[in-house]
């Protein structure tokens, strides 16, 4: 195991990054704080129409992107879609519009292509370093973890840029799934 990273040593990579932010999300849930539960219910209910809560994130991938880099994402995901992944996509419509290249991938059609994507999550920055994200049992974020060793970070490559290969853009997965966006 590599050595364990802190938030800020976290930013300091999105920050120091030159090129390009890679993440693989091959995870169906993610626990978080009991005000995303909520936001879920409404999003579920029809009623989240303040999105305001993802402006810092929104405004460090403009200011990124502004800077010519670029922050690319692919979401394996199973279908038919939970509530969990019906909500983070109906999200990631903020995330596209200011420059977060969203794409995403059915599990099945992964593993009818025989992808053998890891089941952990992870960026990868400037195809040197990567942080992978750790959870616990119950989808609860536990920690950070640094790998730099290069043999690592090549497989890491591969399994990205497979799944971005066979994967759809975010508006394209929308579509397929009748999440309108206003």
């Amino acid at each position: 195991m590599g050595r364990t990273l802190t938030d800020g040593e976290v930013n300091d990579l999105f920050e120091s990054y030159r090129y390009t932010a890679r993440r693989l999300e091959p995870r169906d849930t993610y626990n978080t704080k009991p005000e995303d539960e909520s936001r879920r219910q409404l999003y579920a209910a029809g009623q989240l129409t303040d999105f305001s809560y993802l402006d810092p994130w929104v405004d460090k991938v403009s200011g990124w992107r502004s800077r010519g880099k670029r922050i690319q994402r692919v979401r394996v995901v199973t279908e038919p879609l939970s509530l969990d992944a019906r909500y983070l996509l109906g999200l990631a419509k903020v995330n596209v519009r200011a420059g977060d290249e969203i794409r995403y991938l059915p599990r099945r059609r992964a593993e009818e292509l025989d992808l053998d994507l890891p089941d952990q999550d992870y960026w990868i920055f400037d195809a040197t370093t990567a942080a992978i994200i750790h959870f616990d049992d119950d989808d609860w974020f536990t920690a950070w973890e640094l790998v730099d060793d290069p043999a690592e970070i090549v497989s890491k490559l591969h399994h990205f840029d497979a799944a971005w290969h066979y994967s759809v853009s975010r508006d394209e997965f929308a579509a397929m799934h009748g999440v309108v966006d206003e």
